[in-house]
């Protein structure tokens, strides 16, 4: 019998006995377990697409955000992982590399990196060793990646290397939407 089957059974037991304190704790036991099951469970990452993976480096060229011997990482609340650059080399994206749920406070040399908030903008700071800090706070037009497309757009400053912008770049399982105009006036979306 499957745990839903035997939920049915004792529910209905409880029915027809009218144990309506019984049921309430039942329920409650059940409740109890479900939150703890998903507040227990790990963060699932997402990684950024095999083709759309590429960023731009205004004086230091593009940015593989999916090399093959490492990734990048994308939680729901930061990043993880290294980018990599032919002309400057590795870019970590955070100090933290547990994999779960987590936050940098982008005070110490010990806890810093890229934070994402809850409509997909990011903020703190990246590092590479040839070009330093990787400033994703920028006034000018903050990194966001949506939720709908998988796109992310904007832009994130290097003191030592000028913008790098993300016009390219979709999460795994994302794709790239174009309107097409019909013959009869309306239009389809395609995805590619």
């Amino acid at each position: 019998m499957s745990a839903i089957q035997t939920f049915i059974h004792v529910t209905k037991i409880c029915n027809l006995m009218n144990l309506v304190q019984f049921r309430k704790i039942l329920w409650l036991a059940g409740y109890c377990i479900f939150t703890l099951l998903l507040i227990a469970a790990p963060a699932s990452a997402d990684q950024v697409d095999q083709t759309s993976k590429y960023a731009w480096f205004e004086n230091g060229g593009w940015v593989n955000l999916r090399p093959s011997s490492a990734e990048v990482e994308i939680f729901p609340d930061h990043l993880e992982g290294y980018a990599w650059a032919e002309n400057i080399g590795w870019i970590s994206l955070g100090s933290y590399s547990a994999g779960s749920s987590h936050s940098y406070t982008n005070t110490s040399n010990s806890d810093w990196g890229v934070n994402r908030d809850a409509q997909g903008d990011l903020s703190g700071y990246a590092w590479s060793e040839n070009v330093g800090w990787i400033n994703f706070n920028s006034t000018h037009d903050k990194v966001n990646i949506d939720s709908v497309t998988g796109k992310f757009s904007g832009h994130a400053w290097s003191e030592n290397m000028g913008w790098i912008s993300f016009p390219n770049v979709y999460l795994a399982g994302f794709c790239a939407f174009y309107v097409l105009p019909t013959k009869n006036g309306k239009s389809v979306v395609i995805c590619l």
